[in-house]
């Protein structure tokens, strides 16, 4: 190796890069743009419980859909995601990033009624099928909540 290709003495190795690294993280953290971003996804992930236990439980035990049908509708709102960040990409990436995050909120709010909808079983009082539910709050739902 060329000797003039080699970093200086002591600018070198995991150590040295990880401390500049945390260096230029900690300077951006400053800006108020950007962690206030960070405080709200903080924020978000101990307010927004997870449910997926429970979901899983729900619909293997009470719906009675199969773990084959349960491994569908995962990679339903798998490609939904991928949907959603393609969403992302041609309508919203120039979309001030508050907007974004508000929509996201009223999104996840309505998808949130939607599964209490479907846990209390109203679905079946309005005619629409366990599976019609469940495939159309994970398409719409799915790509709109990536996409947001």
């Amino acid at each position: 190796m060329k000797e003039e290709a080699r970093p200086p003495p002591g600018e070198e190795g995991f150590w040295y890069n990880f401390k500049t690294n945390m260096r230029f993280i900690w300077i951006t953290l400053q800006r108020s743009e950007v962690y206030c971003i960070v405080i709200y996804f903080i924020l978000d992930g101990f307010t927004n419980p997870s449910f997926a236990d429970f979901s899983y439980f729900f619909l293997l035990n009470v719906i009675g859909v199969s773990k084959f049908m349960f491994a569908m509708i995962s990679l339903i709102g798998q490609v939904c995601s991928v949907i959603g960040v393609i969403i992302y990409g041609a309508f919203l990436r120039k979309v001030e990033v508050r907007w974004v995050l508000f929509w996201n909120v009223v999104i996840n709010v309505i998808g949130s009624f939607l599964n209490y909808c479907f846990a209390m079983r109203w679905n079946l009082e309005c005619g629409i099928s366990d599976m019609a539910f469940i495939i159309f709050s994970d398409v719409v739902f799915g790509a709109l909540s990536t996409a947001f």
